[in-house]
């Protein structure tokens, strides 16, 4: 499935940083508020989804049942570093999450 981070999605989204350690900025393990989350959000068309550096995990509400859970590749653990450091600029960028094998 194409997956699409849009410019609306990075100017709506939080970045994933500690609010009690700000002064480090100490990532936190997950974010339901990235721009990656938001775009899967949208592309999946469900409410709750979870990015972290190891998994992508998509899955539906009020059930809150896991639908799937993917690696995260390695080209957006490192936007989503970016994102969430502020070290460098991020723009939109669009991805194709495979769901061979998933069941939906």
């Amino acid at each position: 499935m194409l997956v699409k981070v849009t410019q609306e999605h990075i100017d709506k989204a939080h970045k994933n940083i500690r609010e009690a350690s700000k002064n480090t900025n100490e990532l936190t393990p997950h974010s339901c508020n990235c721009p990656v989350a938001a775009a899967l959000k949208d592309a999946f068309k469900v409410f709750y989804v979870q990015s972290n550096y190891e998994y992508l995990h998509i899955g539906r509400f009020p059930e809150d049942n896991l639908v799937f859970s993917k690696q995260t590749p390695l080209f957006i653990k490192e936007w989503m570093y970016n994102w969430d450091t502020g070290l460098v600029p991020v723009e939109p960028f669009e991805f194709e999450l495979s769901l061979e094998g998933v069941k939906l």
